[in-house]
């Protein structure tokens, strides 16, 4: 099996349990935190090191399960996260060796656009807005996630090789 097919499993393998995770019932107390979006961080940081094993269908079908498995509206994530996705792959040369913190700052514009069109979408669907500070918990810890998830595909799953001198 090739490299690229193995390591497409391994986003597979690491989205599902990304959307699997925060439904665990850890306690039977609410949560004082807002849980972030792992999902999109994943996605991201995926596209940015290595977009051939990262196919559309794959992000489309981990959307899906996510919209479904954590009750959003069917369709309406999915459809932005694919559309800055094919952004991220047309600016990923750009991107790629830079800093972690224009990484980051990459990661915030796109994530803006996604929540941008969600909310508007939203508004014209008439679908009942979420509390401003829980979005802004949300939209936050999101941010403040994506360098360790970053750091963590960098330096794990495609880890640089080092030669011998």
């Amino acid at each position: 099996m090739g490299e690229i097919f193995i390591k497409g499993l391994y986003f597979l393998l690491l989205g599902v349990i990304v959307i699997i995770i925060p439904m665990a019932p850890i306690s039977t107390e609410p949560t004082v935190i807002e849980i972030p979006d792992t999902l999109i961080c994943l996605i991201f940081s995926w596209l940015v090191i290595d977009q051939k094993s990262a196919p559309l269908l794959s992000i489309l079908f981990l959307c899906l399960l996510a919209d479904i498995l954590w009750m959003r509206p069917i369709g309406l994530w999915p459809m932005f996260i694919l559309l800055t996705s094919e952004l991220v792959r047309h600016y990923r040369l750009r991107i790629v060796n830079q800093s972690t913190l224009f990484k980051c700052f990459c990661f915030l514009l796109f994530f803006s656009i996604i929540n941008v069109g969600v909310k508007l979408l939203s508004l014209v669907v008439a679908l009942k807005p979420l509390d401003f500070m829980m979005w802004l918990k949300y939209f936050l810890f999101t941010i403040l996630l994506f360098p360790i998830v970053n750091f963590c595909l960098e330096y794990t799953i495609f880890r640089r090789k080092q030669t011998l001198k």
